[in-house]
């Protein structure tokens, strides 16, 4: 005797409609009772359109929330929906070296030159910085 078929009721279909979003068939079949070919036979619409259901439901309910005033959700629909982009980030390249130098290889003349340079910029400096150690005397006998 040949088995008869049962028609899927409409809360059976929502049901599969819902899982297939993200659910394997394999639990679809567990919870509806059925076998993976009678889930593809009876079911196969809403097997094909789960994802993209759930997508525009999504999409609406974040859409929304951006209309609303929510401003992750703006920012989230205007980098993923409209293109836009952090801007770059830009990178400083330094020309010369950079760290410590060994001022005893220097002549009297380059130690010369790098105070001229220096000691306008060190005495408009405004002063942030104490002395640290013991003071010296005041003055010698």
């Amino acid at each position: 005797m040949a088995y008869k078929s049962k028609t899927p009721t409409a809360e059976q279909r929502k049901l599969v409609q819902t899982m297939a979003a993200g659910i394997q068939s394999e639990a679809i079949c567990l919870v509806i009772g059925v076998s993976g070919k009678t889930l593809r036979k009876h079911y196969r619409a809403e097997l094909d359109t789960a994802v993209t259901h759930a997508n525009a439901m999504v999409a609406s309910s974040l859409y929304m929330k951006a209309i609303k005033g929510n401003v992750v959700a703006r920012i989230f629909w205007l980098k993923t929906r409209a293109g836009w982009k952090e801007p770059e980030r830009i990178q400083v390249q330094h020309s010369g070296a950079i760290g410590h130098y060994d001022m005893s290889k220097l002549s009297t003349d380059e130690i010369k030159q790098l105070i001229a340079i220096l000691e306008p910029a060190a005495l408009s400096a405004p002063r942030k910085c104490r002395a640290v150690g013991p003071a010296a005397p005041a003055s010698r006998r």
